[in-house]
């Protein structure tokens, strides 16, 4: 019976080694994508979530404004540091007088009807403005640069009958004024933004 030469079955140590080599190779590569994968993942994830924070954010920031202030009426916030320029196509219309609120104490008077008369303003296209209270009416012009109004030229009739406090809408007619609108509510701040008559249309 003849030998078995093994001699030619005997594997190579060089090709046993580069083999094993490659073998390493492909786990190693295969983790390394896994890892990535995961990694993209976690960043898309953190962005969505800092996204969701950013509006989180806003929201409550546009809260703390609204809480913060001296008076909110209406859901409508009287906020004298943020006064968003006014266009005169905006103002153009008549107004009705709903409220006269004293900021720093928040005090609301509401606006009393007297046999079905109301105190309106109504603004015109040329510049000019009529209106009337319960007792008298009257005409004026008025110029209107950004957040801020200048009523002159103002004619009041003098009858009698009018309430007490109508001397401070006088006095605001016969004044320059901030002026704002928010949420279809005109706002006409006088006496250096302390206090404020709020229309509706």
């Amino acid at each position: 019976m003849q030998k078995r030469d093994s001699s030619n079955h005997k594997i190579n140590p060089k090709m046993k080694n580069m083999t094993n080599f490659l073998i390493l190779l492909v786990v190693t590569l295969g983790l390394s994508c896994t890892k990535n994968d995961s990694h993209s993942i976690d960043e898309e994830n953190n962005l969505n979530n800092d996204s969701t924070n950013v509006d989180d954010s806003s929201n409550l920031n546009h809260e703390r404004i609204c809480d913060s202030l001296i008076c909110s009426i209406d859901s409508v916030c009287l906020d004298t540091s943020i006064i968003q320029n006014l266009t005169k196509e905006e103002l153009i219309g008549t107004w009705f007088l709903k409220y006269f609120v004293t900021l720093n104490n928040c005090q609301i008077d509401s606006t009393p009807s007297l046999q079905d008369k109301h105190i309106n303003m109504t603004f015109f296209e040329n510049d000019s403005i009529s209106g009337s209270t319960f007792a008298n009416t009257f005409e004026a012009k008025f110029n209107l640069d950004s957040d801020h109004i200048n009523i002159y030229n103002v004619g009041f009739t003098k009858i009698c009958c009018d309430p007490n406090w109508m001397s401070e809408f006088t006095s605001f007619i016969h004044s320059g004024t901030k002026i704002s609108i928010k949420d279809s509510t005109l706002i006409l701040y006088y006496n250096n933004t302390q206090k404020a008559f709020l229309f509706n249309k």
